[in-house]
């Protein structure tokens, strides 16, 4: 059951990727030749990769929240570089959403967007506590055949 439910929402975020992308992606002119020319593959790669992060992220810490450190930190491990586990890890807020708390339904409102500088990405969300809109900046390390988040601002 578990599976069936991660399937479809994977398929979903898929769908809105494209659609989302489409609107983004050429809205502005053309993000990918500003983007040091990647290919548009390349791209949806890397936003699904963030996607699946932040899918696999936040459903654990709703199911779990008053979850063990060690256990997120087995998570962040598999998606993120070791330096940045390292600069992240005496926070007392979470640096993937920028906040302490967040919404149930805040998977529905997470945007994710290829910056202009290579290897960056934005994530925006509008947090419903004080109504503002959240922005991360969000670096990849892209090795042959995976990614890892490297930075966020």
């Amino acid at each position: 059951m578990k599976r069936i439910l991660l399937s479809l929402l994977i398929s979903l975020m898929l769908f809105s990727c494209e659609k989302e992308k489409k609107s983004t992606s050429f809205s502005k002119g053309s993000n990918v030749e500003k983007n040091n020319n990647k290919s548009l593959k390349t791209e949806r790669k890397e936003i699904l990769f963030l996607k699946e992060f932040y899918l696999t992220y936040i459903s654990f810490l709703k199911k779990n929240p008053l979850a063990d450190r060690k256990d997120i930190d087995k998570i962040i491990q598999k998606f993120c570089t070791k330096e940045l586990m390292i600069k992240i890890r005496d926070l007392d807020y979470d640096p993937f959403l920028n906040a302490q708390d967040f919404d149930d339904d805040i998977l529905d409102k997470l945007k994710i967007f290829p910056s202009d500088a290579s290897n960056k990405f934005i994530v925006t969300y509008i947090d419903s506590f004080s109504s503002n809109q959240i922005k991360i900046e969000i670096s990849l390390t892209v090795n042959k055949n995976y990614f890892k988040i490297s930075d966020l601002k």
